[in-house]
């Protein structure tokens, strides 16, 4: 087995190392633009070599694509044209409609399988990659219906090894269900980032004040904006639904503390209290 990342920060550079541990293929490499990355993969044991897309692919018999989400889109069907009849393609980007349509009439669709491996953290970079990243995490597999079983059970034997918890959705359930729980999550966590650095004459001593609780709110903010520009960018339309949404929740409780109205805001927080009985 051959397996070729595209791609090698923290969540390509995780699954080499998790693929590792569970000795799912004899030989792994790399392909990406920034040849300094390439070379800290090799020195991390994360790769065996590196190279071009033109040497590498066409002799892969497994290739995951862990790139931003534009770069995925016009790397997919370049890949698809370079494969052989059984290989394998994956990527792990955090949206799937605009990634599976780039594809969906490609003669070697049925060669790739969309999925999202949800896990991360903060950091970015392969000296942040992670051999337990995925372990007991969830993943969702989108529109496998376009999948021959063999390749499907390919992908599904990987998922397994990894110790991961699959989940199956329409690309298009997925970019709107992730909208909420993910990308929004992320808007928030800049968004109270930016309200305290905003003010800037008091920043740092509010700063010096913060506890646990802004500390996790904000360890989002630490995440690379390469990286979510292009996922707000192609999910745009379910972002603009969620952050509507929030933005409603927002003014209610800003208009219930307005009015000193304590039966809404207790209201208020009682009902957010819900979230706990299912996040467990």
């Amino acid at each position: 087995m051959n397996v070729v990342f595209i791609g090698i920060g923290l969540m390509g550079g995780s699954m080499s190392l998790a693929m590792k541990k569970n000795n799912f293929a004899k030989n792994y490499q790399a392909i990406s633009r920034n040849v300094t990355t390439l070379k800290k993969a090799v020195e991390l044991n994360l790769i065996d070599s590196h190279g071009t897309f033109q040497e590498l692919v066409p002799n892969a018999d497994f290739i995951v694509l862990a790139t931003p989400i534009d770069a995925i889109i016009n790397q997919l069907p370049m890949v698809l044209d370079l494969i052989k009849e059984t290989a394998v393609v994956i990527d792990l980007g955090s949206t799937k409609k605009s990634i599976v349509d780039s594809v969906v009439n490609h003669p070697k669709r049925k060669n790739f399988v969309a999925i999202h491996p949800i896990a991360g953290t903060e950091y970015s970079g392969p000296e942040s990659a992670l051999a337990d990243l995925y372990e007991n995490k969830t993943c969702i597999l989108c529109d496998i219906e376009k999948n021959t079983p063999i390749i499907l059970n390919k992908v599904k034997e990987l998922l397994h090894l990894l110790k991961m918890n699959l989940v199956y959705m329409s690309s298009s359930d997925h970019d709107l269900y992730l909208a909420y729980v993910s990308h929004l999550s992320h808007i928030i966590s800049f968004s109270l980032s930016n309200t305290v650095l905003n003010n800037k004459e008091n920043s740092k001593e509010i700063l010096n004040l913060a506890g646990s609780g802004f500390a996790s709110t904000v360890r989002l903010a630490k995440s690379s904006p390469e990286m979510w520009l292009p996922i707000y960018l192609d999910n745009k339309q379910n972002i603009i639904k969620a952050i509507d949404g929030f933005t409603t929740k927002l003014l209610e409780i800003k208009t219930a503390i307005e009015k000193n109205d304590s039966k809404k805001i207790v209201e208020f927080l009682y009902n957010g209290n819900k979230i706990g009985k299912i996040l467990k």
